[in-house]
Parts: C-alpha cells; structure tokens; sequence
C-alpha cells in the first residue's frame, strides 16, 4: 500500500531476530547493517522482535535498528518494522535502551483470527498441495478449533499448519496403500484427538490476544508519511489486515496435572528420575534415544520399565501411546540443549562482574520456576519467557516478574 502511494519502494526485506543477530563480538553490527542496507528505501520486517533483547548479540543488534531511524540515508526513506508479542516487545525496549521506546509511540491493533478463519486458510493449504477434503471432516475441524480458542496458545495461522501437517501424516497410510490423498471425516477425528491432546485446558494468563502496532513518534496511519520506523506488536494476524503468514510460537502455560496424558506425564518423569535432565551430556544421549524412537526403534529397557512401573501398561500400550508425542519431546529437548550452549558461548564473551550478575539473576528465575513442571524438569529461556526441557509449560516473564 505505501508502494502504491509513492511513499517508499516496492520492496521488503523480511527475516528475524534469531536471523538479524551475529554470533560472535563485533557480529550483530555488520549483520543487522547489511539487512539495513539491503531495506534501505524499502521495508525491513523484523518478526520475533520480542527475542532482541535475550542476549548481548540480539542487544547489539537492536541498538543498530534504533540508530538507523535516525541516520540521514534511511530518515524518510526506510521503513523498519518489528513484529512480537506486546508485553515482551514492550519488556525489550526497555532492557535495550529506554530510547527504543521513544522511536515507537503509535499502535495498532489486530484481532485474532476467528476458528472460521483457520478453517478458511487449512482450505487453502489443502488446495495449494492438491489435497481434497470432506464437508464433514471440515465441520469436525471447525469444531474442534472452536474449542481450543477458547483455551490459552491460540495461535491463529500456525494452528491451521499444525492441524494440516496433522491432517498429512493422517492420510499418509492411506495414500501409500494407493488411495487418494483426501481428507475424510475419520482422518479429521484422528488429527484433532490428537491436536487436543497436545492443548488441554490450561490456566488463564497466556500470550495469546489482540495484535498491536506502535509506530514512530510523529507517525499517524491518516497522514502517511513518506518515512517512518513501526513497532509491530503481534501476538495473531487478520487475514483481511495482514497477507504474511508466519511461524507463531505455540505458546503454553503450566498444565493441570490432572489434563496431561498419565503415559506421556510418566514418560517425562522417568526422564527426569533416571539423570538424563542432569546435564548437556545427559540431554545429548537422550537426544539420541528419542530421535532413534522417532525412526522406528522401541525405547530403551531403563526408560519402559520406569513408565511401566508408573502407569501399568504393557510395552506395546506404551509405544502406541508415546511414538506420536516423542517428536515434540525430542524438539524442545533439542531447543533446551542449544540455548544452553548459546547461553554459556555469551557468558564466555562477558566480564567476571557481569557474568555473576546474569548467574545471580538466573537463579532468581529458576528459583521461581521451581516446583511449577510436575516432571521437575529444568527450564530454558524461550522467547519472552521460559519453558521446561519436557516441553509441556511456559511461563512468561511477566508472570515471574
């Protein structure tokens, strides 16, 4: 729209805060710069901005964005546009330089997407992959989306690619043996018995909600002016508003231990219970049991004796019952082990002084954390806030504070 009206380029740059941060001293500035200098004239569409200020790197980076609103060569020519969650993007301007928040002072806000809206855009994911699918599977899914709106972690476009990977691996059987790849209503209950088990009725408190938009001091959506920098506050995106479909985190607070699947929940406390929580070495070697599970073995002797002496079930129930969550184990179990690494490669890189102040206040975190995953698996920064190796909870930061 602003191309259309001559006020910038019909051009736009679009990566993340992961992307956007270097990885060693020096690295975040040449980085961001060259993402700067690739945008100038146009949009540089910075999402996850939340996470810029998780780290010395990301720090780093954002304070080039906040210095390049104001250099000649962008002012009033460049739009730079950061997209996050509101309470941490609000978190992260604070922690970066409490001039970041100065350049940002205008929102907008974005509703959620509707169950109707996800069920909409799945149809377009069915039809850009040739996938036909019944009218009752569709009303079955909207059923059921219908329900998980209304319990925390909505998370708009990224459910309706959950539900449709969920909806593949459905009738993957199927089409192998030669049937047609379509989804019917028995591949629907199958995808969704298995979505609600991953999102079960959680307290309230949760990061989902309205997208907010802040824009520049000076900047009003009615004048429109040729140049400007926007803060994008985005916790959904209205299809009608906003066309980029993005990755959002499946955001998670603390499960009631009565909704977790007692196989699954005896899983994680064997985990814990046999040490392979204990360390990186520990989470590496269990790294490789999930990831030799996801390939077809059968869990080792150690980890389905425990489980079986929790629960009662036989091998077999228990492999049924564990092979369709281990991925997701797997992943966060993999996630926990690089922030791990990520974190002790920053603190290598800081002074004594500083490296026992940010210990100091990890043990604060931690302390608060304690008690709240029922498995007693440790916690690894995510985000705006922290989630268990298990995977299953996530605490905000605004929560802890």
């Amino acid at each position: 729209m602003m191309s259309r009206l001559g006020l910038i380029e019909d051009k736009i740059v679009e990566t993340t805060a992961q992307e956007i941060q270097g990885e060693y001293v020096g690295g975040s500035e040449a980085k961001a710069r060259k993402f700067i200098e690739a945008a100038s004239g146009g949009v540089l569409f910075v999402d996850e901005a939340h996470n810029l200020g998780n780290s010395p790197f990301s720090r780093q980076a954002a304070k080039v964005l906040m210095t390049a609103t104001l250099e000649e060569q962008h002012k009033g020519n460049t739009m730079i546009i950061l997209a996050g969650y509101p309470d941490e993007m609000h978190a992260m301007m604070q922690d970066v330089d409490p001039g970041f928040q100065r350049r940002f002072t205008e929102r907008l806000e974005f509703e959620d997407w509707s169950a109707e809206d996800c069920v909409d855009y799945l149809k377009v994911l069915c039809k850009r992959e040739e996938i036909g699918i019944d009218d009752n599977a569709t009303q079955h899914i909207l059923e059921v989306l219908q329900v998980i709106k209304s319990r925390p972690g909505w998370g708009n476009a990224s459910d309706s690619k959950d539900v449709f990977a969920r909806l593949k691996k459905s009738i993957a059987v199927k089409v192998m043996q030669g049937g047609f790849e379509r989804i019917e209503i028995a591949d629907a209950k199958r995808a969704m018995d298995e979505f609600l088990q991953m999102r079960p009725e959680k307290h309230s408190n949760d990061l989902s909600g309205s997208m907010n938009m802040s824009f520049a001091a000076g900047f009003s959506p009615e004048r429109s002016p040729k140049h400007q920098s926007l803060n994008l506050s985005r916790s959904s995106k209205k299809k009608a508003q906003i066309t980029r479909i993005e990755e959002e985190e499946n955001v998670q607070e603390r499960a009631d231990d009565g909704d977790e699947d007692p196989i699954f929940a005896a899983l994680q406390l064997a985990c814990v219970e046999l040490g392979y929580d204990r360390d990186q070495e520990s989470r590496k070697t269990l790294i490789g049991i999930l990831e030799s599970v996801v390939s077809g073995d059968s869990f080792p002797e150690d980890i389905l004796e425990h489980v079986k002496s929790k629960t009662g079930q036989n091998d077999t129930r228990i492999n049924q019952a564990l092979k369709p969550q281990v991925p997701g184990l797997l992943q966060s179990m993999q996630e926990a082990v690089a922030a791990e690494e990520q974190r002790l490669e920053e603190i290598r890189l800081l002074k004594e002084e500083e490296v026992r102040q940010l210990e100091e206040k990890r043990r604060r975190v931690k302390e608060r954390l304690r008690g709240l995953c029922p498995a007693g698996f440790d916690w690894y920064r995510q985000g705006g806030g922290w989630r268990c190796h298990g995977g299953s909870h996530w605490v905000s930061d605004a929560k802890l504070r």
